[in-house]
């Protein structure tokens, strides 16, 4: 009999739904970029003590306002360096805000550090009398007043937000062992750390060790389940480390989770760990795998797709036009073709091609379309030559369904029975499927009658996901319109 494992419900670390109405009064900040919201006020606030401490001076002192520009260019130096020497201590980490007496000692030093320097810099570059004793003696003192208070307010701000749900956390799914799922400390670790788990599992202790075993695979079934029904953004592995054989047959079974998987210290680890490594500036612990593509290169990917795909509609509208005229009078049915297909993280959509069959199939048995099939139309014989009957995909590209390059979306029928056949196939669904993929380009379209045909394109997506780049997917666009047109294999 195999080990067990178990589901939990963690109140502790769910938002309430009183909570998720305050959340909105905080503008939807996330917890992880508070760092960047305090390096923008600081600076903020730094450059208006300069303008404050120099016109009240001067208005006081000489009964003028003085030089406003020369206040804020000097308020724009000294609030780089704060912020510039901050960030590099990192300071502004949502972990190192949280204590409130070291975070108001470390403002005060830096402050002083900082404004030591640019007095310094100021008296040697000869340009210390553009700014009178007074005004620098008053923007230092306020410095010393405002920027502790700033950190006061913030860190009680943030303890506050982590306790309530003001702040918008991270979405984490925790795998425990029972030890550790019974631990206080733990949870609000991960409470600090900015996480909300929004699914617990609970491993028995006599998991088996090898990755494919049976529990590992319900457990790992279990949780694509869940991250298929939320928006997750992280697993969390919290074993204890006594037993490296399970973690490293856990993490090895997660393998086909499209999410970042990260190793939380157990309660005899964490304090021995360094900070920098139990609270890094990515989330708690070590990351053990990594994403498919980071936050970043999400963002790129996308804005380069909805900059393409709406470009390409536009131009293209003609000849779409044309298209729809000449299928509705080549054969009755609609212009276009929906089938639900398998999308990124196993999500399922609607595809839309141009219709080039006389039958809409879209059930539990689909029948790949071969050589000289009768199905297809005549109109439909040439825009599936062409791949035209592809273009209205531009669409689901604005939708946010797919991508302009990825690994082709298949039939579901198609995808449930080649998983059955080839191990790593669902990594396939690790990134947004594409109307066009590193396996089209090298030749790999059409039916795949056999199941190495299918296993080539498995192992072409994969390398593409490990190895994606802006450049290769241009490489990719540029390749397909080359190519495409005069490929023998789309029928």
């Amino acid at each position: 009999m195999h080990a067990e494992f178990r589901r939990e419900t963690r109140q502790e670390v769910e938002l309430p739904d009183a909570s998720r109405a305050q959340a909105r009064h905080w503008l939807g900040i996330d917890y992880h970029e508070l760092g960047w919201v305090l390096a923008s006020i600081d600076f903020v606030v730094i450059i208006a003590l300069s303008i404050t401490s120099g016109t009240l001076y001067h208005t006081v002192a000489i009964g003028t306002l003085g030089d406003i520009d020369r206040f804020a260019g000097a308020g724009l130096v000294a609030g780089g360096l704060f912020v510039a020497s901050h960030k590099a201590l990192g300071l502004y980490q949502p972990m190192s805000l949280v204590g409130e007496v070291r975070q108001t000692g470390r403002a005060v030093l830096v402050w002083v550090g900082v404004f030591t320097f640019f007095a310094t810099a100021a008296f040697l570059l000869k340009i210390a009398d553009s700014l009178s004793r007074g005004t620098m003696l008053i923007w230092f003192t306020s410095g010393l007043i405002v920027l502790p208070l700033l950190r006061v307010s913030t860190s009680r701000l943030l303890a506050e937000g982590l306790a309530n749900g003001a702040l918008r956390a991270r979405a984490a799914i925790a795998i425990y062992d029972p030890e550790e799922s019974r631990d206080p400390a733990l949870a609000k670790l991960l409470r600090r750390a900015g996480y909300r788990i929004a699914g617990s599992f609970v491993a028995t202790p006599e998991a088996e060790l090898d990755s494919q075993s049976d529990h590992w695979a319900d457990l790992v079934s279990e949780v694509c389940h869940v991250v298929r029904q939320q928006d997750i953004d992280e697993v969390l592995v919290c074993l204890t480390w006594r037993d490296q054989s399970r973690i490293d047959a856990l993490v090895a079974a997660l393998h086909v989770v499209p999410l970042p998987v990260r190793l939380v210290p157990d309660g005899q680890s964490r304090p021995l760990l360094p900070e920098a490594i139990l609270y890094g500036s990515a989330g708690v612990g070590i990351e053990v795998k990594r994403a498919p593509l980071t936050r970043s290169e999400q963002v790129l990917k996308r804005t380069i797709d909805v900059s393409f795909a709406g470009l390409g509609l536009f131009m293209l509208m003609p000849l779409l036009v044309l298209v729809a005229c000449a299928i509705k009078i080549d054969s009755r049915g609609p212009v276009l073709f929906r089938q639900n297909r398998t999308g990124f993280n196993g999500r399922t959509f609607a595809i839309y091609k141009f219709r080039s069959m006389t039958t809409l199939d879209n059930g539990p048995v689909i029948r790949q379309t071969t050589r000289n099939d009768p199905r297809v139309t005549r109109t439909g014989r040439f825009l599936r030559s062409s791949s035209i009957d592809e273009l209205p995909q531009l669409i689901n590209v604005l939708l946010g369904h797919m991508s302009l390059v990825g690994p082709r979306p298949h039939a579901i029928a198609h995808d449930d029975h080649y998983a059955t056949l080839i191990s790593d196939y669902a990594i396939r669904q690790h990134v947004k499927p594409g109307i066009t993929g590193w396996a089209q380009v090298n030749g790999l379209r059409g039916e795949t009658a056999e199941v190495d045909i299918m296993r080539q394109r498995v192992q072409h997506d994969l390398w593409y996901i490990g190895n994606w780049s802006l450049l290769l997917d241009l490489k990719i666009i540029f390749r397909t319109c080359v190519q495409v047109l005069t490929s023998r294999n789309a029928y």
